[in-house]
């Protein structure tokens, strides 16, 4: 326990392409603390008498449809070990960030959420205590030029990686029939593999039947992992399942990914408030004060116009 307790936590950074993701992990390991050592995608930090390895792992927008980095994001989601994982979403590129983190919460539980950008200058409000519920995970609001939010930010990594708080993410539901296929490949790998992981996230993968992935999985579990009775049987059973029900792997993918998108474009409406009332209110103030101004100049010229006709009536 003493050695769980001193051994150095290790974070990972995930994003978007232009998420705000690299400049949160200057403000995390040169701003935060004093006790700066940084490398090109690692750097530590310490907080609250702990050390922390602090992972920038490539910008990815998907880790179910991959290519390219986008696998070693993926493979190191599920195949790796970490205390917590920082999904960075900016704020005016919500919904696809939403859609990220979805992704990564169907693998683990260990996980905050950070909004990077300022709800003002994009005219929006995000109610932070909906999200969190919505998410079932910790979310936090920065702004990362400005190292506002840094660290609350930090806190909450503090908390998820010591298991202070123990997260319950809100997974995607897909329909019916891909629901107990998941259940039953997820059902084959019990007893049969040892992973912190969700099991759910690695059944969704094994059905895809992607070739990438099936080698990542072996290449972890064993190469004969496809061998174990159980895992083979029930996964089987799911794929036949899948394609007596017509569902086939482009169904399938299309399938996954329109939940994804509904569920963050639901989270984006309960979530998120457009200032269009505010903008109207500025309006409205501006043109009551031009009428007003407009009024008074009016006002101030009639009553020079009165003074200079009294004036000169007086003098004739």
């Amino acid at each position: 326990m003493g050695d769980f307790m001193r051994r150095k936590k290790k974070v990972l950074l995930l994003g978007n392409t232009c998420s705000g993701k690299n400049d949160i992990f200057d403000e995390m390991i040169c701003v935060s603390n004093k006790r700066c050592k940084r490398e090109s995608f690692k750097g530590e930090y310490y907080y609250k008498f702990e050390n922390y390895e602090l992972i920038n792992l490539p910008d990815t927008y998907n880790l179910i449809w991959q290519q390219g980095d986008d696998c070693y994001v993926r493979d190191y989601l599920c195949f790796e070990d970490y205390d917590c994982a920082v999904c960075v979403i900016d704020i005016a590129d919500f919904v696809n960030g939403i859609s990220l983190a979805l992704q990564i919460m169907e693998i683990t539980d260990k996980m905050v959420v950070l909004i990077n950008g300022s709800p003002a200058e994009n005219n929006i409000d995000i109610n932070t205590g909906a999200l969190t519920k919505h998410l079932g995970v910790p979310v936090v609001k920065a702004t990362a030029l400005s190292g506002k939010g840094i660290n609350e930010l930090l806190e909450q990594i503090y908390l998820v990686a010591n298991r202070i708080i123990v997260n319950e993410p809100k997974t995607v539901f897909y329909n019916n029939d891909i629901e107990y296929a998941l259940y039953r490949t997820a059902k084959g790998m019990k007893g049969n593999i040892e992973t912190e992981k969700s099991h759910r996230f690695l059944a969704l993968m094994l059905l895809k039947n992607d070739s990438d992935f099936n080698y990542s999985f072996k290449e972890h579990f064993g190469r004969d992992i496809f061998h174990n009775g159980s895992l083979r049987g029930n996964l089987n059973t799911a794929k036949l399942m899948l394609e007596n029900k017509g569902i086939g792997r482009e169904k399938y993918e299309k399938a996954i990914a329109l939940s994804i998108l509904e569920k963050s474009k639901s989270i984006y409406d309960a979530c998120i408030t457009k200032n269009i009332i505010v903008k109207k209110h500025r309006k409205y103030t501006f043109l009551r004060a031009l009428k007003y101004s407009l009024a008074s100049i009016a006002a101030l010229a009639f009553v020079a116009f009165l003074i200079i006709c009294i004036y000169n009536h007086s003098v004739l």
